[in-house]
């Protein structure tokens, strides 16, 4: 009797092989589709990070230093003159810790003046876990100062270190000043 079949020790051990094999293909193919969306995760807050930054960056360049308005800014607060399509505005930005939100109000200088403060218009720029501001100041008996604060009587700042959180994702960032 030559017949050729498969003893069942044989498929068992068959059967532990391929099992061993679809367990390590499984989790790999479930640890890839992790690693994969975290990449993304991480993609889209630094993709969010940089859209924020570089609105208020630009925002901030294009800043003036109009006396009657100057800068000034606390650690999560700071208003400065602003010409936007040759209308002068008072921007203030402002984060809310209660609604995550970094909200920029404008005001235009002319109903500043005429003590119109309550018509501005505003705009959110972007969903925050926490902000904070800091002023670089050059003292020539100290030297450089980061200052928590900024008055108008203090003249043009020269650096804002900005440091915020982002989707669970801490970012810094200093801005340079080209008016000072």
């Amino acid at each position: 009797m030559n017949k050729k079949a498969f003893t069942l020790v044989e498929i068992m051990v068959v059967a532990v092989i391929f099992s061993f094999l679809a367990v390590g293909l499984i989790t790999g193919f479930v640890s890839g589709a992790k690693v994969w969306k975290h990449a993304q995760d991480l993609g889209r807050n630094f993709g969010d990070s940089v859209i924020f930054v570089e609105k208020f960056s630009r925002e901030l360049r294009k800043g003036l230093m109009f006396q009657e308005i100057g800068f000034e800014g606390s650690a999560q607060e700071f208003s400065f003159a602003v010409n936007s399509d040759g209308v002068f505005y008072k921007a203030i930005y402002k984060f809310d810790p209660d609604g995550k939100n970094f909200i920029c109000r404008k005001i235009k200088a002319s109903d500043i003046f005429a003590d119109k403060e309550d018509e501005y218009e505003e705009t959110s720029i972007s969903s925050l876990e926490a902000l904070s501001l800091q002023y670089y100041y050059f003292d020539v008996e100290k030297g450089g100062i980061w200052k928590d604060s900024w008055n108008k009587n203090f003249g043009p700042f020269r650096l804002i270190k900005l440091d915020f959180k982002l989707n669970g994702q801490e970012f810094s960032k200093i801005i340079f000043n080209p008016v000072s």
